[in-house]
């Protein structure tokens, strides 16, 4: 699969405030978004378009659901990363919707940078151990996580599915992730990307190199094959390789 855009539902029965996320969301590289104005259109449009991400309005005006029930419906919370927005803040309804694990929450009306911020706190979320371990446990949720990719026309997010990943290189306080033989620079540094990753079907080779599983030979004492590469390793790592 390889890396891939993000695809981005936004659920909000306010078109005006739709639109303009929308018309923000593409100026930042993500082209993939969806708009659903109630519940129904909004269960088609996911299990159409298999979204990533979705901005969510907890309220639903003239929705058969609102947006908490639509929520515990799609199971959204575990399978991909909610941003509820909703103009109301009271401890009622921020209670309830806890309870579908959101990854972060928008008061409206709410700035581009304040949707920019959610967008980031909702990924590191969710990219986060104890929801990465829970995907696991469900065999039809591909194990993922969302990264930030980084080029010289934007840095966006972009999901990767880690059965994908063959090797991880840092690069100071980035790391290049290489996917079939390309390599994606990410705006994390290597410690980051591990514990992201959960540190699963990984092999810590070298303080600077991690490998999958599978995808490095050892050859005498010092001498490792990583990828296309040869590497000397670091004693430190030698019982996992």
């Amino acid at each position: 699969m390889g890396r891939k855009e993000l695809k981005i539902l936004i659920v909000e029965d306010d078109l005006i405030i739709a639109e303009n996320l929308k018309e923000n969301l593409q100026e930042l590289g993500y082209s993939d978004v969806l708009i659903a104005s109630e519940s129904n259109e909004a269960v088609f449009l996911y299990n159409k378009n298999k979204s990533d991400l979705c901005l969510l309005d907890i309220q639903l005006a003239n929705s058969p659901m609102n947006g908490i029930e639509l929520a515990e419906l799609l199971n959204l919370g575990l399978e991909i990363p909610i941003i509820y927005m909703t103009s109301f803040s009271d401890s009622n309804t921020i209670n309830k919707a806890k309870k579908t694990n959101p990854a972060a929450y928008l008061v409206k009306p709410c700035s581009n940078a304040q949707i920019l911020a959610a967008i980031e706190i909702a990924i590191n979320n969710f990219n986060r151990k104890p929801m990465l371990q829970a995907r696991t446990n469900y065999p039809n949720i591909d194990a993922y996580i969302f990264i930030k990719v980084k080029t010289s026309q934007y840095e966006r997010y972009e999901k990767i599915q880690l059965k994908d990943i063959s090797h991880i290189k840092a690069e100071g306080s980035y790391t290049r992730i290489y996917i079939d033989g390309k390599a994606t620079l990410v705006s994390s540094n290597l410690k980051e990307i591990l514990e992201s990753l959960n540190y699963q079907n990984i092999v810590r080779c070298h303080r600077s190199f991690c490998s999958k599983y599978g995808a490095c030979t050892l050859l005498g004492f010092r001498i490792f094959l990583f990828g296309f590469h040869w590497r000397n390793y670091s004693n430190t790592y030698r019982r996992t390789i």
